[in-house]
Formats: C-alpha cells, sequence, structure tokens
C-alpha cells in the first residue's frame, strides 16, 4: 500500500475524524471479551494509533495493554489522549515487533492489515507473541463490506483504490493459515457512525482515513461536494450506519 504521512496532519485529525461513541466503543470491547473469555493477561493493540483502543481495552479489562504503533506523530497524539497507565506506548512494525515470546493473551487490531508491508512476517510474529489459543482480533472493513463504506458513493475512486491496494480477505486467512492460524469466526458488526448525515460530511471532511488520503485533492474535492449536496438536503437527522467485519483467528 502507498505510504501515509501520520506524523503530521493525519495524527492531529484522526481523533476526531475517527471518533466512536461509547456505546459503539462498547460493542466492540464486548467482541474483544466474547473471545478472550477467561483469559487474563496482557493485550497487544497492533497499529494502536491515537490509543482509543488501547484505552478501551485497559479500561475494561484493567490489565496492561501494549499500544504498538509504527509513527511517532500517532504516538505523540495519543500520549495526550491516553490517561489509563496501564497502557504502554511502544514504537514498532508488525513484521519485527519489540517484545518477547508469548507476551499476550490476545491481539487487537483495528484497520491496520492494509498498511502491513510484510503480511507474511507479521502473522509469523503475532505466533511468536500470542499465546496458544490467544485470539488474534481483526476489525476492518473487506471485500464483503467495503462497497457498503458510508462515503462510497461519493468517493468511488477510494473504493477502486481499495480494491487494488488492500489485501484481499483470502490472502489474509492464507497468511495466518501459513503461520498456523485457525480462523475462528468472520462476522459483520453494524455500528453508528455519526447522528447526521451534517455530522458525517464534517467528520469525512476531515479526510482521517488512509484510503481518502490517497485521492488526489480534484478528486477529493470532488466527493466532498458530492457528500455536502446531499447533506444539505437532509430534511430530518437520521443515523449513518457502517458495516464494519471482525475476524478473529486462533
Amino acid at each position: 500500500m502507498a505510504k501515509i504521512d501520520y506524523s503530521g496532519r493525519m495524527a492531529r485529525v484522526y481523533g476526531a475524524g475517527r471518533r466512536l461513541s461509547p456505546e459503539v466503543m462498547k460493542t466492540w470491547v464486548d467482541a474483544v471479551a466474547l473471545h478472550l473469555g477467561a483469559r487474563r493477561g496482557p493485550i497487544l493493540d497492533l497499529g494502536s494509533g491515537t490509543g482509543r483502543f488501547s484505552e478501551a481495552l485497559a479500561a475494561r479489562f484493567s490489565v496492561p495493554v501494549l499500544a504498538l504503533e509504527p509513527a511517532e506523530g500517532m504516538r505523540r497524539q495519543a500520549r495526550q489522549d491516553v490517561v489509563r497507565r496501564e497502557v504502554l506506548m511502544v514504537g514498532g512494525r508488525a513484521e519485527a515487533m519489540p517484545v518477547r515470546d508469548d507476551s499476550f493473551v490476545g491481539v487487537w487490531a483495528s484497520q491496520v492489515v492494509h498498511h502491513v508491508d510484510d503480511l507474511a512476517a507479521c502473522t509469523e510474529e503475532l505466533r511468536r507473541v500470542v499465546r496458544t489459543g490467544g485470539p488474534v482480533m481483526l476489525r476492518g472493513s473487506f471485500e464483503p463490506t467495503r462497497s457498503f463504506l458510508p462515503w462510497g458513493p461519493y468517493f468511488p475512486e477510494a473504493i477502486r483504490i481499495a480494491a487494488e491496494l488492500f489485501p484481499s480477505l483470502e490472502n489474509i486467512v492464507a497468511a495466518f493459515a501459513a503461520a498456523g492460524f485457525d480462523l475462528l469466526t468472520h462476522e459483520v458488526i453494524w455500528q453508528t457512525t455519526a447522528d447526521s448525515m451534517s455530522e458525517y460530511a464534517e467528520r469525512v471532511r476531515l479526510r482521517a482515513d488512509s484510503t481518502l488520503e490517497l485521492l488526489s485533492d480534484e478528486e477529493f474535492a470532488t466527493g466532498m461536494a458530492r457528500l455536502d449536496a446531499v447533506a444539505a438536503a437532509e430534511q430530518s437527522s437520521f443515523p449513518i450506519r457502517e458495516a464494519v467485519e471482525l475476524v478473529v483467528f486462533v
């Protein structure tokens, strides 16, 4: 995937642009709890960004959470946003994690896999650092739901970019299988991303999504004009719902 600069503007807008309500965050952390079961111990938040899930996981389970993030700008923002002392922020890449073998009872990775340069090396590292039977939980928009992205109708060029650059779900499953993982479940969770089209348009305007960031400025402006027109015509508020997938390996 083309490289995105996460150390400047993206780090500053990510929190606002990708914000999840407490109710939506609870839905995702409930899913983590279901797959962790009775396991308690350190959790890895792989590609933790500004630490939104790191903070939520530490609060829910009262265990150490290692927030592993390669971009210094994102880690710098996380140091301002994350308050729980159980969260340890570390720089590092998914292909070479600076941690000991069998360090974690589970791994959470939200919207991360498409940023990994070497998926095979990543899955081998995950096999090394997660304890036997511990779940690796991938949250993201893969082929089954990509066409349902709320911004998709307004930015068709971005959908094409995602189809070309992101690894397919089939390839992801194959890479995990080669590292000794079994696919436990693949499910779709619907979340409310914004309470109105107007609110959604303001969030999209921040361009806090890597796929939108890969558009030319002209393509992004054209898509925003389409979205703004729909938001301006909104007669009454209605929630913007989004289908997001959860793929779990053990």
